[in-house]
Protein backbone atom coordinates (compact mmCIF):
# COMPACT_ATOMS: atom_id res chain seq x y z
CA UNK A 1 0.00 0.00 0.00
CA UNK A 2 0.96 3.29 -1.23
CA UNK A 3 -0.15 6.53 0.06
CA UNK A 4 -0.11 9.89 -0.68
CA UNK A 5 -0.91 11.90 2.65
CA UNK A 6 2.68 9.69 3.54
CA UNK A 7 4.05 11.48 0.67
CA UNK A 8 5.23 8.44 -2.08
CA UNK A 9 4.52 9.08 -5.29
CA UNK A 10 5.83 5.92 -7.28
CA UNK A 11 3.73 4.98 -10.05
CA UNK A 12 1.59 1.75 -10.01
CA UNK A 13 2.67 -1.43 -11.12
CA UNK A 14 1.36 -4.86 -12.72
CA UNK A 15 -2.17 -5.32 -13.25
CA UNK A 16 -4.77 -5.05 -10.68
CA UNK A 17 -4.52 -1.61 -9.82
CA UNK A 18 -6.93 0.16 -8.05
CA UNK A 19 -6.50 3.90 -6.33
CA UNK A 20 -8.67 4.48 -3.57
CA UNK A 21 -9.86 7.78 -2.60
CA UNK A 22 -10.89 8.91 0.75
CA UNK A 23 -11.72 11.86 1.31
CA UNK A 24 -11.54 12.30 5.14
CA UNK A 25 -8.53 12.64 7.15
CA UNK A 26 -7.56 8.60 8.21
CA UNK A 27 -7.30 9.75 12.02
CA UNK A 28 -5.69 6.70 14.04
CA UNK A 29 -8.80 5.49 16.80
CA UNK A 30 -11.50 6.40 14.46
CA UNK A 31 -13.85 3.98 12.41
CA UNK A 32 -12.74 5.31 9.32
CA UNK A 33 -8.75 4.61 9.89
CA UNK A 34 -9.66 0.87 10.54
CA UNK A 35 -12.07 0.61 7.82
CA UNK A 36 -9.90 1.91 5.33
CA UNK A 37 -6.88 0.54 6.29
CA UNK A 38 -7.86 -2.84 6.96
CA UNK A 39 -9.61 -3.03 3.59
CA UNK A 40 -6.33 -1.37 1.77
CA UNK A 41 -4.30 -4.32 3.79
CA UNK A 42 -6.95 -7.80 2.65
CA UNK A 43 -6.94 -6.70 -0.93
CA UNK A 44 -2.76 -6.01 -1.16
CA UNK A 45 -2.71 -9.56 0.21
CA UNK A 46 -5.23 -10.90 -2.12
CA UNK A 47 -2.91 -9.33 -5.06
CA UNK A 48 -3.87 -5.60 -5.80
CA UNK A 49 -1.68 -3.08 -5.97
CA UNK A 50 -3.35 -0.68 -3.79
CA UNK A 51 -2.53 3.49 -3.99
CA UNK A 52 -4.51 5.21 -0.95
CA UNK A 53 -4.87 9.17 -1.19
CA UNK A 54 -6.72 10.98 1.71
CA UNK A 55 -6.22 14.72 3.61
CA UNK A 56 -3.52 15.31 5.80
CA UNK A 57 -4.04 13.27 9.12
CA UNK A 58 -4.89 16.59 11.38
CA UNK A 59 -7.19 16.13 13.95
CA UNK A 60 -8.08 20.05 13.54
CA UNK A 61 -9.43 21.32 10.49
CA UNK A 62 -12.02 23.71 9.17
CA UNK A 63 -14.68 23.33 6.99
CA UNK A 64 -12.85 25.35 4.08
CA UNK A 65 -9.41 23.64 4.76
CA UNK A 66 -10.89 19.79 4.35
CA UNK A 67 -12.57 20.81 1.16
CA UNK A 68 -9.73 22.41 -0.26
CA UNK A 69 -7.30 19.34 0.79
CA UNK A 70 -9.55 17.22 -1.34
CA UNK A 71 -9.65 19.16 -4.26
CA UNK A 72 -5.91 19.22 -4.21
CA UNK A 73 -5.67 15.55 -3.90
CA UNK A 74 -8.11 14.89 -6.35
CA UNK A 75 -6.23 17.37 -8.77
CA UNK A 76 -2.79 15.50 -8.10
CA UNK A 77 -4.44 11.98 -9.19
CA UNK A 78 -5.53 13.31 -12.25
CA UNK A 79 -2.13 12.12 -14.07
CA UNK A 80 -2.17 9.07 -12.61
CA UNK A 81 -5.19 7.53 -13.24
CA UNK A 82 -3.73 5.79 -16.79
CA UNK A 83 -1.94 3.93 -14.45
CA UNK A 84 -4.70 2.15 -12.84
CA UNK A 85 -7.70 -0.54 -13.37
CA UNK A 86 -10.27 0.71 -11.08
CA UNK A 87 -11.17 3.60 -9.18
CA UNK A 88 -12.78 3.10 -5.71
CA UNK A 89 -14.04 6.21 -4.01
CA UNK A 90 -15.06 6.22 -0.15
CA UNK A 91 -18.50 7.89 -0.91
CA UNK A 92 -18.48 11.67 -0.28
CA UNK A 93 -19.81 14.64 -1.70
CA UNK A 94 -16.50 15.87 -2.43
CA UNK A 95 -15.24 13.21 -4.40
CA UNK A 96 -18.16 14.22 -7.00
CA UNK A 97 -15.54 16.54 -9.67
CA UNK A 98 -13.12 13.22 -9.63
CA UNK A 99 -16.20 10.54 -9.51
CA UNK A 100 -17.92 12.86 -13.09
CA UNK A 101 -14.56 13.11 -14.56
CA UNK A 102 -13.65 9.31 -14.18
CA UNK A 103 -17.43 8.24 -15.42
CA UNK A 104 -16.55 10.62 -18.49
CA UNK A 105 -13.89 8.72 -19.52
CA UNK A 106 -14.63 5.14 -18.65
CA UNK A 107 -12.99 4.73 -15.72
CA UNK A 108 -14.68 2.19 -13.92
CA UNK A 109 -15.85 3.61 -10.51
CA UNK A 110 -16.17 1.64 -7.61
CA UNK A 111 -18.90 3.77 -4.82
CA UNK A 112 -18.77 2.21 -1.00
CA UNK A 113 -21.83 4.15 1.02
CA UNK A 114 -21.37 3.83 4.46
CA UNK A 115 -24.51 6.31 5.10
CA UNK A 116 -27.26 7.81 3.19
CA UNK A 117 -26.71 11.85 2.38
CA UNK A 118 -28.26 12.42 5.73
CA UNK A 119 -24.71 11.54 7.51
CA UNK A 120 -23.40 14.21 5.91
CA UNK A 121 -26.12 16.91 7.39
CA UNK A 122 -25.16 15.13 11.09
CA UNK A 123 -21.68 15.65 11.12
CA UNK A 124 -21.77 19.12 9.37
CA UNK A 125 -25.41 20.85 10.13
CA UNK A 126 -24.33 24.27 9.06
CA UNK A 127 -24.02 22.31 5.49
CA UNK A 128 -27.75 22.29 5.61
CA UNK A 129 -27.63 25.86 3.91
CA UNK A 130 -26.72 23.63 0.65
CA UNK A 131 -28.40 21.18 0.88
CA UNK A 132 -29.75 20.59 -2.14
CA UNK A 133 -26.48 20.88 -4.16
CA UNK A 134 -24.89 18.33 -1.83
CA UNK A 135 -27.79 15.35 -2.43
CA UNK A 136 -27.65 16.33 -6.07
CA UNK A 137 -23.84 15.64 -5.92
CA UNK A 138 -23.89 12.68 -4.11
CA UNK A 139 -26.79 11.66 -5.95
CA UNK A 140 -24.88 11.94 -9.39
CA UNK A 141 -22.26 9.77 -7.92
CA UNK A 142 -24.35 7.07 -7.25
CA UNK A 143 -25.99 6.99 -10.77
CA UNK A 144 -22.79 7.00 -12.44
CA UNK A 145 -21.19 4.76 -10.29
CA UNK A 146 -20.34 1.07 -11.95
CA UNK A 147 -20.47 -0.60 -8.99
CA UNK A 148 -21.47 0.45 -5.26
CA UNK A 149 -20.76 -1.53 -2.43
CA UNK A 150 -22.83 -1.17 1.09
CA UNK A 151 -22.26 -2.00 4.65
CA UNK A 152 -25.89 -2.79 5.00
CA UNK A 153 -28.87 -4.44 3.08
CA UNK A 154 -30.94 -1.61 4.45
CA UNK A 155 -28.51 0.88 2.39
CA UNK A 156 -28.06 -1.61 -0.85
CA UNK A 157 -32.37 -0.72 -0.87
CA UNK A 158 -31.80 2.81 -0.45
CA UNK A 159 -28.99 3.08 -3.45
CA UNK A 160 -31.35 0.93 -5.71
CA UNK A 161 -33.94 3.18 -4.85
CA UNK A 162 -31.53 6.26 -5.65
CA UNK A 163 -30.18 4.52 -8.54
CA UNK A 164 -32.33 1.88 -10.16
CA UNK A 165 -29.60 1.19 -12.94
CA UNK A 166 -26.57 1.31 -10.69
CA UNK A 167 -25.53 -2.66 -8.96
CA UNK A 168 -25.45 -2.39 -5.79
CA UNK A 169 -24.00 -5.35 -3.27
CA UNK A 170 -23.55 -6.05 0.72
CA UNK A 171 -20.42 -6.25 2.23
CA UNK A 172 -20.82 -5.11 5.95
CA UNK A 173 -17.52 -3.74 8.37
CA UNK A 174 -15.47 -6.08 9.93
CA UNK A 175 -12.94 -7.22 12.90
CA UNK A 176 -9.71 -7.69 12.97
CA UNK A 177 -9.94 -11.24 15.04
CA UNK A 178 -6.07 -11.15 15.71
CA UNK A 179 -6.72 -8.00 17.87
CA UNK A 180 -10.03 -8.25 18.84
CA UNK A 181 -9.59 -11.56 20.63
CA UNK A 182 -10.45 -12.96 23.93
CA UNK A 183 -6.61 -13.35 24.40
CA UNK A 184 -6.15 -9.49 24.25
CA UNK A 185 -3.49 -8.20 26.64
CA UNK A 186 -5.17 -5.59 28.69
CA UNK A 187 -2.63 -2.67 29.81
CA UNK A 188 -5.61 -1.29 31.98
CA UNK A 189 -6.64 -3.76 35.54
CA UNK A 190 -9.95 -2.78 37.31
CA UNK A 191 -10.39 -4.49 40.50
CA UNK A 192 -13.92 -4.43 39.82
CA UNK A 193 -16.19 -6.51 37.01
CA UNK A 194 -17.20 -3.88 34.23
CA UNK A 195 -18.79 -3.11 31.03
CA UNK A 196 -17.30 -1.09 27.88
CA UNK A 197 -18.74 1.28 25.44
CA UNK A 198 -16.04 2.26 23.32
CA UNK A 199 -16.10 4.75 20.51
CA UNK A 200 -16.98 8.49 19.09
CA UNK A 201 -19.05 10.15 22.33
CA UNK A 202 -21.51 11.83 19.69
CA UNK A 203 -25.29 12.68 21.15
CA UNK A 204 -26.11 9.71 18.29
CA UNK A 205 -24.04 7.09 20.12
CA UNK A 206 -26.94 6.79 22.69
CA UNK A 207 -23.91 8.44 25.47
CA UNK A 208 -26.55 10.09 27.37
CA UNK A 209 -29.02 7.39 28.13
CA UNK A 210 -25.92 4.92 28.81
CA UNK A 211 -24.91 7.20 31.69
CA UNK A 212 -28.60 7.22 32.72
CA UNK A 213 -28.72 3.58 33.00
CA UNK A 214 -25.47 3.46 35.30
CA UNK A 215 -27.33 5.19 37.81
CA UNK A 216 -30.82 3.15 37.60
CA UNK A 217 -31.43 0.86 40.33
CA UNK A 218 -31.26 -2.15 38.36
CA UNK A 219 -27.48 -1.78 37.55
CA UNK A 220 -26.22 -4.54 39.68
CA UNK A 221 -23.84 -3.20 42.47
CA UNK A 222 -20.31 -3.43 42.04
CA UNK A 223 -20.24 -3.00 37.98
CA UNK A 224 -18.89 -0.27 36.73
CA UNK A 225 -19.29 1.57 33.28
CA UNK A 226 -15.53 1.82 31.73
CA UNK A 227 -15.79 4.26 28.26
CA UNK A 228 -13.16 4.79 25.80
CA UNK A 229 -13.28 7.55 23.01
CA UNK A 230 -13.29 10.84 22.39
CA UNK A 231 -16.20 13.62 20.87
CA UNK A 232 -18.82 16.37 21.62
CA UNK A 233 -19.77 14.39 24.56
CA UNK A 234 -17.05 13.71 26.36
CA UNK A 235 -17.72 16.71 29.52
CA UNK A 236 -21.08 14.90 29.69
CA UNK A 237 -18.81 11.92 30.70
CA UNK A 238 -16.06 13.31 32.14
CA UNK A 239 -18.78 14.92 34.98
CA UNK A 240 -20.55 11.74 35.24
CA UNK A 241 -17.37 10.08 36.44
CA UNK A 242 -17.97 11.62 39.28
CA UNK A 243 -19.93 8.87 39.51
CA UNK A 244 -18.11 5.79 41.38
CA UNK A 245 -19.62 3.64 38.89
CA UNK A 246 -18.30 5.63 35.80
CA UNK A 247 -14.47 5.44 34.70
CA UNK A 248 -13.73 7.53 31.55
CA UNK A 249 -10.53 6.62 30.19
CA UNK A 250 -10.28 9.02 27.14
CA UNK A 251 -9.34 7.61 24.10
CA UNK A 252 -6.89 4.91 23.15
CA UNK A 253 -5.45 3.11 20.85
CA UNK A 254 -6.64 -0.02 19.15
CA UNK A 255 -4.27 -2.47 20.92
CA UNK A 256 -5.23 -0.55 24.21
CA UNK A 257 -9.06 -1.04 23.53
CA UNK A 258 -9.19 -4.91 22.57
CA UNK A 259 -7.50 -5.67 26.05
CA UNK A 260 -10.10 -3.44 27.69
CA UNK A 261 -12.86 -4.89 25.48
CA UNK A 262 -11.47 -8.44 26.36
CA UNK A 263 -11.47 -7.81 29.64
CA UNK A 264 -15.52 -6.67 30.19
CA UNK A 265 -18.04 -9.15 30.46
CA UNK A 266 -20.47 -6.94 28.08
CA UNK A 267 -20.26 -4.26 25.52
CA UNK A 268 -22.97 -1.33 25.27
CA UNK A 269 -24.09 -0.18 21.91
CA UNK A 270 -26.75 2.24 22.80
CA UNK A 271 -27.53 4.00 19.70
CA UNK A 272 -30.11 6.41 19.43
CA UNK A 273 -32.66 6.87 16.81
CA UNK A 274 -31.99 9.44 14.27
CA UNK A 275 -35.31 9.15 12.42
CA UNK A 276 -35.39 8.31 8.72
CA UNK A 277 -31.54 7.96 9.30
CA UNK A 278 -32.43 4.71 10.49
CA UNK A 279 -34.66 3.21 7.68
CA UNK A 280 -30.93 2.37 6.36
CA UNK A 281 -29.37 0.10 9.03
CA UNK A 282 -26.78 0.05 11.26
CA UNK A 283 -23.41 -1.68 11.41
CA UNK A 284 -20.72 -0.63 13.73
CA UNK A 285 -17.76 -0.98 13.92
CA UNK A 286 -17.52 -2.09 17.94
CA UNK A 287 -19.94 -4.53 17.37
CA UNK A 288 -18.11 -6.84 15.24
CA UNK A 289 -15.08 -5.84 17.07
CA UNK A 290 -16.82 -6.81 20.49
CA UNK A 291 -18.17 -9.79 19.08
CA UNK A 292 -14.44 -10.86 17.89
CA UNK A 293 -13.39 -10.41 21.31
CA UNK A 294 -15.92 -12.99 22.34
CA UNK A 295 -17.80 -10.96 24.61
CA UNK A 296 -21.64 -10.39 24.48
CA UNK A 297 -23.06 -7.39 23.29
CA UNK A 298 -26.30 -5.00 24.55
CA UNK A 299 -27.75 -2.94 21.50
CA UNK A 300 -30.57 -0.95 20.45
CA UNK A 301 -33.76 -2.17 18.49
CA UNK A 302 -32.49 -0.24 15.52
CA UNK A 303 -32.48 -2.24 11.71
CA UNK A 304 -29.12 -4.08 11.04
CA UNK A 305 -27.12 -4.77 14.08
CA UNK A 306 -30.53 -6.17 16.13
CA UNK A 307 -31.14 -8.35 13.77
CA UNK A 308 -27.61 -9.77 13.55
CA UNK A 309 -27.76 -9.80 17.28
CA UNK A 310 -30.73 -11.70 17.17
CA UNK A 311 -29.39 -14.33 14.34
CA UNK A 312 -26.70 -15.18 16.12
CA UNK A 313 -27.89 -15.26 19.81
CA UNK A 314 -24.82 -13.48 20.52
CA UNK A 315 -26.38 -10.54 23.12
CA UNK A 316 -29.29 -8.72 24.22
CA UNK A 317 -31.72 -6.38 22.14
CA UNK A 318 -32.97 -3.42 24.13
CA UNK A 319 -35.37 -0.98 23.32
CA UNK A 320 -34.06 2.61 21.75
CA UNK A 321 -33.31 5.06 24.90
CA UNK A 322 -34.20 2.84 27.69
CA UNK A 323 -32.00 3.16 30.12
CA UNK A 324 -33.44 0.61 33.05
CA UNK A 325 -33.84 -1.73 30.42
CA UNK A 326 -30.03 -1.32 29.37
CA UNK A 327 -29.31 -1.74 33.24
CA UNK A 328 -31.42 -5.05 33.64
CA UNK A 329 -29.56 -6.22 30.45
CA UNK A 330 -26.71 -5.57 32.37
CA UNK A 331 -27.57 -7.19 35.56
CA UNK A 332 -28.81 -10.33 33.14
CA UNK A 333 -25.14 -10.57 31.80
CA UNK A 334 -23.67 -10.32 34.76
CA UNK A 335 -25.97 -12.75 36.63
CA UNK A 336 -25.75 -15.57 34.18
CA UNK A 337 -22.15 -16.17 33.43
CA UNK A 338 -22.88 -19.86 31.99
CA UNK A 339 -25.46 -17.62 29.56
CA UNK A 340 -22.92 -14.69 28.70
CA UNK A 341 -20.15 -16.59 28.04
CA UNK A 342 -22.32 -18.80 25.41
CA UNK A 343 -23.28 -15.75 24.08
CA UNK A 344 -19.61 -14.40 23.40
CA UNK A 345 -18.89 -17.17 22.57
CA UNK A 346 -21.14 -17.59 19.25
CA UNK A 347 -20.32 -13.73 18.90
CA UNK A 348 -16.69 -15.28 18.06
CA UNK A 349 -17.65 -17.86 15.97
CA UNK A 350 -19.54 -15.72 13.59
CA UNK A 351 -17.31 -13.41 13.15
CA UNK A 352 -14.60 -15.89 12.40
CA UNK A 353 -16.34 -17.50 10.10
CA UNK A 354 -17.98 -14.47 8.35
CA UNK A 355 -17.39 -11.11 9.48
CA UNK A 356 -13.31 -11.00 9.75
CA UNK A 357 -11.54 -8.26 7.87
CA UNK A 358 -9.86 -11.20 5.75
CA UNK A 359 -13.13 -11.97 4.81
CA UNK A 360 -14.38 -8.60 3.41
CA UNK A 361 -11.28 -7.96 1.82
CA UNK A 362 -12.09 -11.53 0.10
CA UNK A 363 -16.02 -10.09 -1.02
CA UNK A 364 -14.54 -7.13 -1.88
CA UNK A 365 -11.84 -8.57 -4.10
CA UNK A 366 -14.46 -10.52 -5.83
CA UNK A 367 -16.74 -7.53 -6.55
CA UNK A 368 -13.94 -5.80 -8.38
CA UNK A 369 -12.68 -8.52 -10.18
CA UNK A 370 -15.97 -9.01 -11.86
CA UNK A 371 -15.83 -5.14 -12.48
CA UNK A 372 -12.51 -5.26 -14.26
CA UNK A 373 -13.70 -8.52 -15.97
CA UNK A 374 -16.85 -6.67 -17.88
CA UNK A 375 -14.89 -3.83 -18.85
CA UNK A 376 -11.20 -4.23 -19.59
CA UNK A 377 -11.05 -3.74 -23.67
CA UNK A 378 -13.40 -0.86 -23.14
CA UNK A 379 -11.66 1.72 -21.14
CA UNK A 380 -11.26 4.86 -22.72
CA UNK A 381 -7.50 6.22 -23.20
CA UNK A 382 -6.76 8.79 -20.67
CA UNK A 383 -4.45 12.27 -21.43
CA UNK A 384 -1.09 11.29 -20.39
Amino acid sequence: MRSEQEGTTAPLCAERRLLYFCSAPLLESTACFTHVNEIVRGLGDLGWNVNLLAPPARSRRGALRRVVDSLVMQAKAVRRLNEVDVVYCRFHFLLWPIAMWLSMRGVPVVQEVNGPYEDVFVAWPAAQHVRALITAAMRMQLKRADTVITVTEQLRDWVEREAPQTYAVTIPNGANVDVFRPEAIATFEFSEPYVIFFGSLARWQGIETLLQAAEEPGWPDGVRLVVVGDGTCRPTVERAAANSRVCYLGPRTQSEVAGLVARSFASVIPKNSLGERNSTGLAALKLYESMAASVPVIVTDLPGHAELVRLNRCGIVVPVGDAPAIATAVSELWRSKAASQAMGSRGRQFVLREASWACRAAETDKALTGLTQSVRGHVKELPA
